[in-house]
């Protein structure tokens, strides 16, 4: 993830959030810059970092559909646990 954390004020939260995205501003800038990438794949990958990887990870577009649904929050798959 490009971003997160477990501040206790919302203006270190958004003073973090700021730091961060324009630290992945300057990373990609500077790759496209350098031709190391396109700006299209610039934009996707720092969607991602910034958006995608943790709407995936944490399941948000199942949640919402649940809940749109009136369902409860869908459970997360068991973890697979190693052998003692």
């Amino acid at each position: 993830f490009g971003f997160g954390g477990d501040y206790g004020y919302a203006d270190m939260v958004y003073g973090h959030s700021r730091i961060a995205r324009d630290g992945t501003c300057w990373v990609l800038s500077e790759a496209v810059r350098r031709g190391l990438m396109s700006r299209p794949e610039a934009k996707e990958l720092g969607s991602a970092w910034l958006r995608e990887n943790a709407m995936s990870f944490f399941r948000i577009d199942e949640k919402r559909a649940a809940q749109a649904g009136g369902q409860p929050e869908p459970l997360a798959p068991p973890r697979e646990r190693a052998a003692s």
